[in-house]
């Protein structure tokens, strides 16, 4: 058992490491194009569901496989939301004032900034090994020069320590 202050400061360099370049727009693709493609595998994912549930409902498909596969593709709808850009303006805001906010915050203040940021930690053997970001600060993340984030939106901690002190 750890003491959940050490855990999140250990979240908090994390994300602090996140250093967004100044032209990450420049690479984005929240363009209508970025936007089109999200909204076409929305489309796509529902019409699985409609499918799948044809299937349910002619008995084709075993109760605990539709279930699985029902909650599998609620998942991917709810993860393929198009994030408006009033969102990323303000995620953008965040990150770079992550650390300012962290130094000079209290216990309360430092727990709203980890809700924000964070959707959830993995911890093993003592040390925080994954952090899943929520889905607007994962898309920026991806645009960060030294963090991997995999496709999942998990950023699995010792790549990010690795990829830090490579750049030292």
């Amino acid at each position: 058992m750890l003491p959940a202050d050490v855990l999140e400061e250990e979240v908090a360099l994390v994300i602090m490491n996140l250093h967004l370049p100044p032209d990450w727009r420049v690479e984005s693709k929240t363009s209508a194009e970025g936007f089109v493609q999200i909204d076409q595998r929305r489309k796509e994912i529902h019409q699985t569901i409609e499918r799948l549930d044809f299937r349910w409902d002619m008995g084709f498909i075993a109760k605990a496989e539709y279930l699985a596969l029902r909650k599998e593709l609620q998942k991917q709808v709810l993860e393929n939301q198009p994030i408006v850009e009033q969102e990323l303006v303000e995620a953008e805001m965040i990150l770079r004032q992550f650390r300012t906010d962290w130094v000079a915050g209290d216990l309360v203040r430092r727990k709203q900034l980890l809700t924000t940021v964070i959707e959830s930690a993995q911890v093993r053997q003592s040390r925080v090994d994954a952090i899943k970001l929520r889905p607007r600060f994962a898309y920026l993340a991806q645009f960060t020069k030294n963090v991997m984030i995999d496709p999942e939106g998990l950023i699995v901690t010792q790549v990010a320590e690795q990829k830090g002190s490579e750049k030292q």
